[in-house]
């Protein structure tokens, strides 16, 4: 098993960025990464969604093209 996740990414390339966050240190991006996480797909896109309103000034941005093109289900 060992390398399998290199080979899978170079394979599957991300599509685009859609959710960034800073922190103060690692170990609060690490407890912010496992709430993450734990969320559903659905309050994930809600998420990435948010964040790119705020970037658009208000205005939405659709994310079903960057997930289809990814091949994941909405």
């Amino acid at each position: 098993m060992r390398g399998k996740g290199a080979r899978y990414l170079r394979i599957h390339k991300p599509e685009a960025l859609v959710y960034v966050e800073e922190f103060g240190s690692r170990a609060e991006a690490m407890r912010r990464e496992r709430k993450v996480k734990l969320l559903s797909h659905s309050q994930k896109l809600k998420l990435a969604k948010s964040q790119a309103r705020a970037k658009r000034g208000g205005k939405g941005i659709s994310l079903r093209k960057i997930w289809a093109s990814s091949g994941a289900d909405l």
